[in-house]
C-alpha cells in the first residue's frame, strides 16, 4: 500500500504533542480505519488506538478532545445521524471557542449535501473526498499547515526560478496554460521542493503526491501504482488480478486511464508529481515510447495538471510539441548558508557562521 504517515519531525507545538481527533460513525469504519493506519497511532485520536477500554465511553470522548488541537469529521450521512459524533461535535465547538481546538474541518465521504452540516461547521474547511489516500494526504496538509503557523518554512533563495516558473505557469493568456511542466536538474537540488512550493504559490495546490518511474517500468506499473493510492484493492490477489488485466490494455487506453486518475488529483486539489528515475525518459531525454501516448493526451487535455521531475531537460523531436521545462540548480553559497543557518536555529545544536561558511559548497539546496 502506497503512502506515508505524519512525518515525526517537528510534531510538538508549544511542547505539546501536536493530535488530531477522528470524529466518525461506527458505519464508515471501514474507512477511518485504513486512514487511521496510514495516519499513525502516534499522531491521532482514534477509538480503536487511543480509548481506555477500562473507561467508559464519553469520558474516553472528552479526554481524546482536550489533548487534540485538530478535530477532523468524516462527514456522512452515517455520522450526522450518530449520537456521539453530535456530543463529539457540540464538544469540539465549545473548546474551539475556547481556544484548546485550534482547527476543525469536515470531509465529506459521502453524497451528504453541504446543507445537512451545522451552520458553525459550515464555516470550517469542508472538502468532498471518497479515497483513502486523498483523505490521508488532506488530514496531513491539516497537520502540516498547524505546524507550519508556528514555525518558519526551510525555504529560501530560487528567486530566478521562481519568476521562470510564474511566467509559464501563469501566463496572461489562459490558454497558455500548460497542463504537463517539468522541473529538472541534480538529484539533491531541491528540485521537488521548488516545485512543491511554486505550484502551491502559483496554481493554489497545496497537497501533493510523488509517484516515481523507475528504469524497467511500464505505463501499465505506473497506472496500478496510482490506483493503489487512490483506492487500495482489497487483497493481494486482487492487485495480481488488476497488474493482469492492466498489462493486457493498449497504450492508447492506459494513457485514458491515466488522464481519469490524473483528473482525480485535481478534483482533490492535489498536485501529482511523476519522479523519473530512469524509466519515464530515455538516456538522452526524450520521453520513451511507452509514455508517449500518455504525455500527449495529458499535453492536450483541459481536466488535468501535473509535473514531471527529472535530471534531465526533456527533449521533443519536431513536430512534436513540447512542454515547459525549469531547470533548477544548486543554491547559490549565500543561499545555502542562510538555509543552514535557519534549520539550526532553535534547535539544541549551535552552528556558528564559520562553520555555516564552510557547510555551504555541500548544500546544494
Amino acid at each position: 500500500m502506497i503512502g506515508c504517515g505524519i512525518s515525526k519531525k517537528n510534531i510538538a507545538v508549544g511542547g505539546r504533542q501536536l493530535k488530531v481527533f477522528l470524529s466518525h460513525s461506527s458505519k464508515d469504519k471501514h474507512i477511518v480505519s485504513a486512514v487511521a493506519n496510514r495516519l499513525g497511532r502516534s499522531y491521532i485520536v482514534y477509538d480503536d488506538f487511543t480509548f481506555d477500554t477500562a473507561v467508559d465511553f464519553e469520558t474516553s470522548i472528552e479526554r481524546g478532545l482536550e489533548v487534540s488541537e485538530l478535530f477532523v469529521l468524516f462527514a456522512s450521512r452515517n455520522s450526522i445521524q450518530s449520537d456521539w459524533v453530535q456530543k463529539e461535535l457540540t464538544q469540539a465547538q465549545a473548546l474551539r471557542l475556547a481556544g484548546k481546538i485550534d482547527s476543525i474541518a469536515a470531509i465529506i465521504i459521502d453524497d451528504l449535501p453541504i446543507d445537512e452540516l451545522p451552520d458553525w461547521l459550515k464555516k470550517a474547511r469542508v472538502v468532498s473526498l471518497n479515497s483513502v489516500a486523498s483523505i490521508t494526504r488532506e488530514i496531513q496538509y491539516l497537520f502540516q499547515r498547524r505546524l507550519s503557523q508556528k514555525q518558519s518554512p526551510y525555504f529560501v533563495g530560487r528567486q530566478s526560478e521562481i519568476e521562470e516558473a510564474e511566467a509559464v505557469l501563469s501566463p496572461t493568456s489562459s490558454l497558455d496554460e500548460p497542463h504537463v511542466f517539468s522541473f529538472f536538474g541534480l538529484e539533491g537540488v531541491g528540485r521537488k521542493t521548488l516545485c512543491r512550493h511554486v505550484c502551491a504559490n502559483l496554481l493554489s495546490l497545496p497537497k501533493s503526491q510523488t509517484f516515481r518511474i523507475q528504469d524497467g517500468d511500464s505505463l501499465a506499473d505506473l497506472v496500478i501504482k496510482i490506483e493503489e493510492d487512490i483506492n487500495p484493492s482489497p487483497s493481494i490477489a486482487a492487485t495480481k488480478s488488476r497488474i493482469s488485466t492492466l498489462e493486457k490494455t493498449s497504450s492508447r487506453d492506459l494513457s485514458v486511464i491515466f488522464e481519469r486518475l490524473a483528473k482525480a488529483f485535481v478534483d482533490a486539489r492535489e498536485l501529482l508529481i511523476l519522479q523519473d528515475d530512469g524509466g519515464l525518459l530515455d538516456n538522452d531525454g526524450f520521453v520513451k515510447s511507452e509514455f508517449a501516448d500518455m504525455i500527449a493526451i495529458a499535453r492536450n487535455s483541459e481536466a488535468i495538471r501535473f509535473a514531471i521531475v527529472s535530471r534531465r531537460k526533456v527533449r521533443f523531436a519536431p513536430p512534436e510539441k513540447g512542454f515547459p521545462c525549469i531547470s533548477v540548480g544548486p543554491l547559490k553559497e549565500d543561499d545555502a548558508k542562510r538555509l543552514i543557518l535557519r534549520q539550526f536555529r532553535g534547535s539544541k545544536f549551535a552552528i556558528t557562521d564559520q562553520q555555516a561558511n564552510e557547510l555551504a559548497p555541500y548544500v546544494g539546496g
